[in-house]
């Protein structure tokens, strides 16, 4: 009876830990996505160092499967604090010992698809520092290396989410393709894959924010890859398909939405110069 009160309250102390590692986590990245637009990300500077904290000083004998995935996500969520503020090595150090642990946990069940994923998040994660240090070859293996994981999980039969996943890095990789090493062919076909990827997921989920948002964002960027290709009138074409998206989000959404309004700005501007420059 003893022997069975005592692995029940181990039990409740194991959930207790992974319930306050999952709320750890949750805060950091809720908070984190509250703050960034309002350019006040150190705010969370003692949140994050408690987070690290709390697992540093978790006992080895204590650490799990579970708890080394929770800790991989702090990491991320540390690292996306680093990067925001600028502090750039801190944010690859932690990105990468992010990556290092999600490796380790792939490798004792290389089958597993979240494990697959979250080994994906981590690369496009170090591409992003890598991207933000003007290490663009760097980052873009990682981009490529994401989007060939998302590739293959969405072929074994992915949901929604995955195919979300992929879009994102279609749209990393066309973008350093573009600005980095002015592959505009390669860099069209990829952005263009992105839209009809997106154009699919927006059929079952037609008021998607995220995914609208994101449709937009692409179609900017295409219009770019048109614009220096030469092609004038495809590219205005898509800069009004870009702004009349981002305007309707804007209508329909909080009124301190400070990114669609980012977004937004940013095409305003590119239509501006293309009617400056002759319509």
């Amino acid at each position: 009876e003893e022997r069975g009160k005592a692995q029940e309250s181990e039990e409740a102390a194991i959930l207790g830990r992974a319930t306050a590692e999952t709320l750890i986590n949750s805060m950091l990245y809720d908070l984190k996505n509250e703050l960034e637009p309002l350019g006040r990300v150190e705010l969370l500077d003692d949140v994050s160092e408690e987070a690290a904290t709390y697992f540093a000083n978790l006992p080895s004998s204590q650490r799990t499967e579970a708890s080394e995935r929770e800790r991989s996500t702090m990491l991320n969520n540390r690292g996306e604090v680093f990067l925001a503020k600028g502090e750039l090595d801190r944010a690859e150090g932690a990105f990468e010992e992010s990556l290092e642990i999600r490796r380790e946990l792939l490798a004792s069940s290389p089958e597993d698809a979240n494990r697959k994923r979250d080994v994906s998040v981590s690369l496009e994660r170090k591409g992003d520092v890598l991207r933000a240090m003007g290490k663009m070859g760097e980052a873009r293996q990682h981009y490529s290396k994401s989007m060939k994981i998302r590739e293959e999980l969405l072929e074994m039969g992915g949901n929604q989410s995955l195919a979300s996943d992929l879009s994102v890095s279609l749209g990393k990789v066309s973008d350093v393709l573009l600005r980095e090493e002015k592959d505009l062919e390669s860099a069209e076909k990829i952005s263009s894959r992105a839209i009809q990827l997106l154009e699919s997921l927006l059929k079952s989920d037609p008021g998607n924010p995220e995914l609208l948002r994101d449709l937009a964002v692409l179609k900017m960027r295409l219009g770019d890859v048109w614009l220096l290709r030469g092609n004038r009138e495809l590219a205005k074409n898509l800069y009004e398909e870009s702004s009349g998206g981002l305007g309707a989000l804007l209508n329909s959404s909080p009124a301190d939405d400070l990114l669609i309004r980012r977004d937004h700005a940013a095409i305003l501007f590119r239509l501006g110069d293309w009617y400056a420059e002759g319509g």
